[in-house]
């Protein structure tokens, strides 16, 4: 991978670990689903002077089904379900959950394009799933709240694995700007009657404006840009690896932001995530041989 690429990575790993720590503190005022609409909405206003500048509209009509599926599947509902997640998690355990995507879409792989897995692919998964329940066990968890906001983290992260394959497969051609001002659109006009009837009855403060701008402007809007054109240069099963980068930065922010402070447990458990998800994906360091040759295989 060139260097470049991997800089994109890590600039947009720390965006993404972000916007964990902007939802654990926006989400109990706006109320997840409000949150969410005014994330979209405000990545869509930032992008649309320069993807009107770009003369994109035409391509985004052209594959307007496309980008509503992609909308769906990679903002409207996983956002929704990590905002109703942060309402009990801390910033840190949900961007560590979040890191089993690259997992859920080796798994979707299979039997959606009928990829093959290895042994140790398979006991990557094991390892991994084992891992989630280390990170949440001996928190408490009661099954109205915690427990019901760790699966809403997973399943968010099942959707991230299905959009990956879905944009490589049907919108690899097209703009990462149209797919991802196209995208937010959709789900923004998906989430706004939902929005509107549980707009929150008691004022929002301003500061909670502003990490809602900054939400959507940063780690939605920059961090979309950059993840589709990383999907389209060095393709879906790299690009999701971020993942396994954005617990690093969501600590990290937790950390400094919020004052949070990993357990053993939670510890044990993010390292066994990040293993299992690395052998679920085989993901490795390829040696300089190995990039010359797959770059050979490319020209």
């Amino acid at each position: 991978m060139r260097p470049i690429y991997i800089i994109e990575m890590l600039v947009l790993a720390a965006f993404w670990g972000l916007s964990f720590y902007f939802m654990r503190v926006s989400s109990h005022e706006f109320g997840p689903v409000t949150l969410i609409f005014l994330r979209t909405l405000s990545a869509a206003l930032f992008l649309t002077p320069v993807f009107l500048y770009k003369q994109l509209l035409a391509e985004s009509i052209k594959h307007w089904r496309h980008m509503f599926m992609v909308g769906l599947l990679n903002s409207a509902i996983p956002f929704t379900l990590f905002s109703f997640s942060t309402l009990t998690l801390e910033a840190g355990i949900t961007s560590i959950l979040n890191a089993t995507a690259p997992m859920f879409g080796a798994i979707i792989g299979v039997f959606w394009l009928k990829a093959s897995l290895t042994k140790t692919n398979i006991l990557g998964i094991f390892i991994g799933f084992f891992g989630v329940s280390i990170l949440v066990s001996g928190q408490g968890l009661t099954l109205e709240t915690g427990k019901v906001a760790v699966l809403a983290a997973i399943s968010a992260s099942v959707c991230y694995g299905i959009a990956a394959s879905y944009t490589k497969k049907y919108l690899q051609d097209a703009s990462p700007l149209a797919v991802a001002t196209a995208s937010q659109w959709m789900s923004a006009l998906m989430l706004l009657v939902p929005s509107l009837l549980l707009w929150p009855a008691e004022p929002v403060s301003q500061q909670a404006w502003i990490n809602v701008a900054l939400l959507g402007v940063v780690s939605t809007a920059l961090a979309y840009v950059m993840y589709f054109h990383l999907i389209n240069r060095i393709g879906a099963v790299k690009a999701i690896t971020v993942a396994y980068l954005v617990p690093v930065f969501g600590v990290l922010w937790g950390s400094l932001l919020l004052g949070e402070v990993l357990t053993t447990n939670q510890t044990i458990g993010a390292l066994l995530v990040l293993i299992g998800v690395s052998l679920a994906t085989g993901f490795k360091l390829k040696s300089k041989a190995q990039q010359t040759i797959v770059a050979s295989e490319r020209k």
